[in-house]
C-alpha cells in the first residue's frame, strides 16, 4: 500500500528497469522478487527519488509478470482473468491489465468481488450451495 501511494507521486513515465529479469528454472520462467527488491533498495541508497524508484519497481513487475503470461500459457489462450489479494493495489491491477491486453489478451478483472480472500470465499459458499442444493457433497478435483 505505501509503495503504490509512493509511486502515485511520480509525475513521470515509469521506467522498467533493465537490470532485473526473468529468471529462467526447468519449471518455467520465475519473477526474481529478491533482485526486485534489491534493485529499488540499489536505486534508492544511490540517491533517487523514491517515488521514480516505486513507480519503476510496479512497472518493473508488471513487465516481468507479462512476460511470464506470454511465456507459460498455451498456445491460443485468449482470456485471461486476473485475481489474488495483491491485485488490491490498482497500480498493479492496471499495470499488468494494459501489458496483457496489449499483448492481445481479453482481460477480465474483479468487479463485483474483491480479488482476495474474500473473492475466494464467495466461491466458496457457491460451490456449497450449489452442491447443497443437489444434495451432494462437493467434487472437488486435484485437493489433497
Amino acid at each position: 500500500v505505501r509503495l503504490e501511494s509512493l509511486a502515485a507521486r511520480d509525475p513521470g513515465e515509469p521506467e522498467i528497469w533493465p537490470e532485473v529479469r526473468l529468471r529462467d528454472v526447468p519449471r518455467g520462467p520465475v519473477v526474481p522478487g529478491p533482485a526486485l527488491l534489491a534493485a529499488a533498495a540499489r536505486r534508492v541508497a544511490s540517491g533517487e527519488d523514491p517515488a521514480r524508484v516505486a513507480s519503476g519497481f510496479h512497472a518493473t513487475f508488471c513487465a516481468m509478470a507479462a512476460e511470464t503470461a506470454l511465456r507459460v500459457f498455451p498456445h491460443g489462450t485468449r482470456i485471461v482473468a486476473l485475481g489474488g489479494g495483491c491485485l488490491v493495489n490498482r497500480r498493479l491491477l492496471s499495470g499488468l491489465a494494459a501489458r496483457l491486453g496489449d499483448a492481445g489478451f481479453s482481460v477480465q478483472t474483479p468487479r463485483s468481488l474483491p480479488p482476495g480472500d474474500g473473492g475466494l470465499s464467495h466461491g466458496q459458499a457457491v460451490l456449497a450451495a450449489l452442491s447443497l442444493s443437489l444434495g451432494r457433497e462437493p467434487e472437488l478435483k486435484g485437493a489433497l
